[in-house]
């Protein structure tokens, strides 16, 4: 007789069913002699029996979670994690390979998974959903399914028992279920690949999505801008979020609420109010109703069915970085906090009003009773009853009964892997390559957010026209990345931890966190945070003093080719129609546009010369509807089509 199942659990594996300190404690007893008898009995059932007294009994095919101890701790307990550790240690034969949750079969399920679970499973796929998939040899530890409302990791492969969940169930649940169909459903079609998305439509291709009323919301933003503010745009706002309410479409809800902002954001004299982020905006819907209107992506695309929010189970979160935002005298922290049981991340956000004392305030923020702001942005979180949103943001509990504690953490960033953690820039490129088109991901409130392994510091200087301090580091293949950062009067001392950071003056630097971006092929990090035998959160560092001694040199703006100028040129003369719309457009327009068509011609970027001289006729004939071929309706095809030609540009090709 023998256990499979028991010799495929790694420290790493048992991990993810409790937590890494208790793991290690048990070895530590396991060493230490404390090496319970172990029995197999013909069920083969595992008993261990420990010198105490205490006895664990582990029935085959069956979690950790469902295994019985005689020691009465609640939950996975040290006498289980040792039983299965010697179980491990004491066998004569390897752990088998793992085999693919492809091969589990319906039998297996249904002796595995509560009926309850799989009915939910059924209903949830029928609903419609995708879901991604990653094998080991695409970073991934083990078999991973990432779906919209959680995260499954194969620890066992086709031993499912093992199989792990961050919801709050955490095995055998109807997210295990689902991910099993969707392991079977790839290797049909896509046998050999290392990662793969599997898409079940549902029952309606949009929902009851109507794009009518989103182009009625792009036509009255062309036709007034948004100089008067919300007011002109109301109506077509309410209809266009009502129908995405309605329809369930929680990424365009989402979408539009950020648009929302955006023009509230003129009107208020916002100073972070940017005319091209309109264009962005817009381009995401259009690319998104077009999305919507192709059976196999429009719950994908548009969102619909997301769960709006997914209670958790036990969380180890490990800080990756913090980022302050500034609006008058408001302030918004963000959070990125990693999941390393799951290779997820997080976001906490967390606003107050600014005082005088900047400094104290600062101090005295608190996100959760016993959780405040600057030991959290440095060190690690453990919690329970914590809730994700659809966007990846967190919700703590608030309860003073509620198990929030805070730890430190050492800054090392080695045991997280992909998708949060990069060894090489290859592997990053790589990662986008399999997700060319952001604006029809999941939304995410940290979308773009990466972490790289630094092999060394090429070069370091302060631009003074910039206020930017920026960074050459290079990957262990030897490719170099920059990393830019610009001073902010309200995160006074970033650059200075950034100098101090990359001087070697906390030690050297090991990894970069931030906002990934790239152009013309080049990876461009905007750092939060760093891991240099200590975690460093720029935003929240005092002064080291680093910077004083950091070179100036002039920097010209970031380095962009042809392509680029050409597409940078298209997305100013849009921003401008937006921003003023068509009231007060100046009369210059259409002929500097003319100019910038025949310029894309030569480029050959025909398609996009031709959309854009569609534009330009609608906009000089006064047509303004989109039922009879006004600027709105092309501009969401002009828009979209220009995003995805950045996105190319952007990696080069």
């Amino acid at each position: 007789m023998s256990r499979a199942d028991l010799l495929r659990l790694s420290p790493e594996a048992l991990a993810q069913a409790t937590n890494l300190g208790l793991v290690k404690r048990a070895l530590r007893e396991l060493e230490g002699g404390n090496r319970p008898s172990l029995v197999l009995d013909a069920a083969n059932t595992l008993t261990a029996t420990f010198g105490d007294g205490v006895a664990t009994v582990w029935e085959a095919e069956q979690p950790i979670q469902h295994s019985r101890c005689s020691c009465g701790a609640q939950g996975v307990c040290r006498h289980r994690l040792i039983a299965a550790l010697a179980y491990r240690a004491d066998a004569e034969q390897a752990p088998p390979p793992l085999e693919s949750p492809a091969k589990v079969d319906d039998a297996t399920l249904a002796r595995l998974i509560p009926a309850r679970a799989l009915n939910a499973a059924e209903v949830l796929k029928a609903a419609g959903m995708e879901v991604e998939l990653r094998h080991p040899g695409s970073g991934e530890p083990c078999p991973t399914a990432r779906l919209p409302m959680a995260t499954v990791r194969f620890w066992g492969g086709a031993a499912i028992e093992a199989a792990r969940c961050d919801c709050v169930a955490a095995a055998c649940c109807e997210h295990v279920a689902l991910a099993v169909w969707a392991f079977r459903e790839a290797a049909e079609s896509e046998p050999e690949a290392p990662a793969a998305r599997v898409r079940w439509a549902g029952a309606a291709a949009q929902g009851g999505i109507d794009p009518a009323l989103f182009h009625d919301l792009v036509d009255s933003l062309l036709r007034h801008g948004v100089r008067l503010g919300l007011a002109p745009h109301r109506e077509a706002l309410t209809n266009a979020l009502e129908a995405a309410e309605t329809g369930g479409a929680v990424w365009l809800g989402l979408l539009l609420g950020e648009l929302e902002a955006w023009i509230a954001a003129y009107a208020q004299r916002n100073a972070r109010y940017d005319r091209a982020e309109g264009v962005r905006l817009v381009a995401e819907l259009a690319l998104r109703l077009a999305a919507g209107g192709q059976p196999d992506r429009a719950r994908s695309a548009l969102g619909i069915g997301e769960p709006a929010e997914t209670e958790l189970d036990r969380l180890r979160l490990v800080s990756l970085g913090a980022r302050i935002d500034r609006d008058g005298d408001l302030r918004r922290v963000r959070l990125v906090m990693a999941d390393g049981d799951t290779g997820t991340h997080f976001v906490l956000v967390h606003a107050w009003q600014a005082a005088g004392d900047e400094a104290g305030a600062l101090a005295a923020q608190r996100l959760a009773p016993g959780v405040k702001l600057l030991p959290l942005a440095g060190g690690q979180l453990l919690s329970r009853q914590a809730k994700r949103r659809a966007d990846g943001t967190l919700t703590l509990a608030k309860s003073r009964s509620s198990q929030n504690s805070l730890l430190p953490q050492a800054g090392d960033w080695s045991g997280l892997g992909r998708p949060l953690c990069f060894e090489r820039v290859a592997d990053l490129r790589e990662e986008k390559a399999l997700r060319p088109v952001p604006h029809l991901l999941p939304r995410h409130a940290a979308a773009g957010f990466a972490v790289l392994r630094v092999a060394g510091v090429e070069a370091l200087f302060y631009a003074p026209h910039q206020q930017a301090l920026l960074a050459v580091v290079r990957d262990a293949d030897g490719e170099s990345v920059i990393l830019r950062r610009e001073h902010a009067a309200h995160t006074p001392h970033a650059l200075d931890a950034m100098a101090g950071a990359l001087t070697g003056r906390f030690g050297a630097p090991t990894h970069v966190a931030g906002a990934v971006s790239w152009r013309q092929g080049r990876a461009w990090f905007e750092p939060w945070a760093f891991a240099c035998g200590r975690m460093l959160a720029l935003d929240l560092e005092p002064a080291c003093g680093a910077l004083a001694a950091v070179p100036t040199a002039t920097a010209g703006e970031p380095e962009t080719g042809e392509l680029d100028r050409f597409l940078g040129e298209l997305e100013a003369h849009l921003a401008t129609l937006l921003h003023h719309g068509l009231a007060e457009l100046g009369g210059d327009w259409v002929g500097r546009s003319r100019g910038l068509a025949e310029a894309l011609r030569g480029r050959s970027l025909t398609a996009l010369a031709i959309q854009w001289e569609t534009v330009i006729d609608a906009v000089r004939s006064g047509r303004v509807r989109p039922g009879d071929g006004g600027p709105a309706a092309h501009w969401l095809r002009l828009s979209g089509l220009l995003a995805l030609h950045r996105e190319a540009a952007g990696l080069g090709s």
